[in-house]
């Protein structure tokens, strides 16, 4: 999966760069449209989006993710941890050109405003770091996400639209939520690495 949007320049386009290297040499199967891969001691079967299936032969594999992948060995040490990501739109904001706030805070740990065109609405992208637990109490969801996304954008400056003369309170709207899991932690194999992001 690419990078969201908010990721570093540098990084969407290292991605990207990337990628097209590695689908020009023949070492991508399936792109973007695999649903799940299946490895053993020689091959990687992987299946994508209408039933299509490949079957390669590797020598070496590196992982980065190990999201729906069948047949890695099993974790030295699982992880609990977990990146949320809230997709907001502002349904009362003012936005001055400040880009992005950070917190010391698990929720909400850092709030990016991202408006991709002039005509298109801003949008908000709340990224929290949480445990598994965490995932399951009120105090963490997407609804208490939402009061500090207004919080903190009414504390570094950020208003209201304004209905003519009056000035409205800031309120967002909460569109999505997405749960990334963080990879567990495993042993490399004689053919199989693991690589881990920061």
């Amino acid at each position: 999966m690419p990078p969201y949007i908010f990721r570093p320049q540098e990084v969407r386009e290292g991605w990207n760069l990337l990628y097209a290297k590695l689908m020009l040499d023949g070492r991508t199967i399936g792109g973007d449209k695999v649903v799940s891969t299946k490895v053993d001691d020689e091959n990687i079967l992987v299946v994508a989006h209408g039933n299509v299936v490949n079957t390669v032969y590797y020598e070496q594999l590196f992982v980065f993710n190990d999201k729906n992948i069948i047949g890695l060995p099993a974790p030295r040490e699982k992880n609990a941890n977990y990146e949320v990501i809230d997709l907001l739109i502002p349904l009362s904001l003012s936005v001055p050109h400040v880009h992005h706030l950070r917190t010391e805070e698990q929720l909400l740990r850092e709030l990016f405003l991202i408006k991709k065109g002039l005509r298109t609405r801003t949008e908000l992208y709340a990224i929290s770091h949480l445990s598994e637990k965490q995932l399951d109490e009120f105090d963490y969801s997407d609804t208490i996400v939402r009061f500090a996304c207004e919080d903190l954008l009414k504390r570094n400056g950020f208003e209201g639209a304004r209905n003519g003369k009056h000035k409205l309170a800031i309120k967002l709207q909460t569109v999505y939520r997405e749960i990334i899991k963080q990879m567990d932690y495993y042993e490399d194999t004689e053919k199989i690495k693991f690589i881990y992001g920061s």
